[in-house]
């Protein structure tokens, strides 16, 4: 099953034979687009926490390793030195 017939399918489970229209006038690609669409609108705000936290947690551990040092990297070849905290945010 693609994910045409599945968004049909579920939509006929919740609307009735009218989900059969559902086509009409859209190609597969317009489809497409809108149920990513939609998916982001109802996943956005749990996947905007769980980035908050990553990007908190990432700070935090940056923070934490500022004395320990590691050379940087410019085009594949070592430069100045940085701190492990420095690579935690770049």
């Amino acid at each position: 099953e693609d994910v045409h017939s599945a968004v049909e399918r579920r939509l006929g489970e919740l609307v009735g034979p009218v989900a059969g229209k559902l086509h009409t006038g859209r190609s597969r690609n317009d489809q497409v687009a809108t149920d990513l669409r939609l998916w982001l609108m109802d996943h956005l705000p749990r996947l905007v926490v769980g980035l908050a936290g990553l990007l908190h947690a990432l700070i935090d551990r940056a923070e934490a390793e500022t004395s320990i040092l590691l050379p940087g990297y410019t085009h594949t070849q070592r430069a100045q030195p940085i701190s492990l905290g420095h690579w935690w945010l770049s």
